[in-house]
């Protein structure tokens, strides 16, 4: 059965483009398009499509908003951020909003496909690129004398942890096979940080 899909982003060039590419997939389809948020959620209602590929920036109703939106009105339907943000904050407010992926538009369409296949699957799916911003993020920390820093880990939230527990890499023979259940937690005694595996393996930092 072919994966129905909503596209939504105030760039029509990038939506033709998208549903052009997308529909020489045999199993994916583009039952509609949507120039901003409001007309995502007003689509989204109506077509009930299995994924959104969601723009973060538009005018009016953020993609923000309305990931937020669709995920509480149609909690079936799964979200995919597609942004030219790099930025952590925009990764961070989608994953709150309900988002399972988030890639940039300067990825490859076959990253594209291979993040549809992956969220519709149930598993979370982040650019490569995404996982170098936060990595990023913690040597700025580290460069900051006058603050302990943060381990990578404890930088992110909740849901950010769980999905960057299941970051494909760019050779799946490679992907790591398992995903950590637990965010970090940090010992009252020790100060260390620790996590636990779905094998009740705990490691420290």
């Amino acid at each position: 059965m072919s994966v129905r899909i909503l596209l939504a982003d105030d760039h029509r060039i990038l939506r033709e483009g998208l549903r052009s590419l997308l529909a020489q997939q045999p199993d994916m389809v583009v039952v509609g398009e949507a120039a901003d948020g409001e007309e995502a959620v007003a689509l989204a209602g109506q077509l009930r499509p299995d994924l959104v590929i969601m723009d973060v920036v538009m005018p009016g109703l953020d993609g923000v908003a309305a990931t937020r939106r669709i995920r509480a009105e149609i909690p079936a339907t799964r979200v995919i951020a597609l942004s030219m943000h790099a930025d952590r904050r925009f990764v961070s407010e989608m994953l709150r909003a309900g988002a399972l992926g988030y890639l940039l538009k300067d990825s490859a369409f076959e990253e594209l496909h291979q993040a549809v296949r992956t969220v519709m699957d149930g598993r979370p799916y982040l650019s490569a690129v995404i996982t170098g911003s936060i990595v990023e993020d913690f040597v700025r920390q580290t460069s900051a004398p006058e603050r302990s820093p943060a381990s990578p880990l404890e930088m992110l939230t909740a849901r950010e942890w769980r999905c960057s527990a299941c970051w494909p890499t760019a050779n799946a023979s490679r992907r790591s096979p398992i995903c950590w259940r637990s965010a970090p937690r940090r010992s009252s005694r020790t100060g260390r940080t620790s996590w636990i595996s779905s094998k009740s393996t705990v490691r420290w930092t």
